[in-house]
């Protein structure tokens, strides 16, 4: 977590000059809930956000989300000095590691975390080629063993532990594998599956194969849709109706596999 010092210098920026740092977007959602708003809007931004020299913002995309959309002119800023790509990556990480987060950003971190020790571990190796070797032709790195799996597992383990997640590395390495089946998906259906996703990685997983099993029989059979919204217009976008299911049979105490299928078998019959 973010902590600062006497030393520490904090300069009023412009928002305008002021940008959100793409891998902190990639990573986490901006909070834009009420309880946050209506305390910025009472009290003001009273934790300077963390900028780089360019003015790339390391810790506050939210505050400067806010600060934006309140055409706020001004805001307090802490410059850090940090060039390489490497050590950004992991301060913002750092920065982040207590807030609350989805499934889905806990994902995004795993993924990050994992590309960091990669990253890492080549770095060491260049360091190394550095003060020996030089000058030798460069090997050609063996096919995967069990011993390089057990590596792996390893690594999933300390990426998991890391970033605090709530699960273990091998969970961790399944929802990386869902999230990736969702990032298939066509732009309008993700932003469903992953709501989905942050309840339960593996009701999004199934959503994803509902729809692939049943698709080309519902475009098949259904000419016109019929009204109800839980048998028509929702049956085009399967991910919709795993979603819409999911809550209409939460709300009425049934099974909502049980539910799904009912709607398919009558909408294909």
């Amino acid at each position: 977590m973010e902590s600062y010092n006497q030393l520490d210098k904090i300069a009023m920026i412009d928002t305008v000059k002021l940008q959100f740092h793409p891998f902190s977007l990639k990573l986490y959602t901006l909070n834009e809930q009420d309880d946050f708003y209506n305390s910025l809007d009472r009290d003001g931004i009273i934790k300077a956000l963390v900028v780089t020299e360019n003015n790339f913002v390391l810790d506050g995309n939210s505050r400067l989300n806010w600060a934006k959309k309140r055409n706020v002119k001004s805001v307090p800023c802490i410059v850090r000095h940090i060039k390489d790509d490497l050590e950004i990556r992991k301060y913002i990480m750092n920065c982040n590691k207590y807030r609350v987060k989805s499934k889905w950003e806990f994902t995004n971190e795993f993924n990050a975390e994992l590309e960091i020790q990669k990253d890492e571990a080549e770095k060491r190796q260049k360091e190394l080629g550095k003060n020996y070797g030089r000058g030798k032709k460069k090997e050609t790195l063996p096919e995967k063993s069990g011993k390089d799996n057990k590596h792996d597992n390893e690594s999933h383990a300390i990426a998991s532990e890391n970033i605090g997640a709530p699960v273990r590395g091998e969970t961790m390495m399944e929802w990386k594998t869902i999230k990736e089946k969702i990032e298939t998906q066509p732009i309008y259906k993700q932003s469903s599956l992953i709501e989905i996703f942050n309840e339960s990685p593996r009701r999004a997983e199934r959503a994803i194969e509902a729809e692939i099993n049943t698709m080309p029989i519902i475009e098949q059979r259904i000419e016109k849709p019929p009204r109800d919204p839980y048998s028509g217009p929702i049956l085009l976008h399967n991910t919709l109706l795993c979603n819409a299911v999911h809550k209409r049979a939460k709300k009425e105490g049934v099974d909502s596999d049980v539910m799904l299928q009912s709607i398919v078998r009558q909408a294909i019959t």
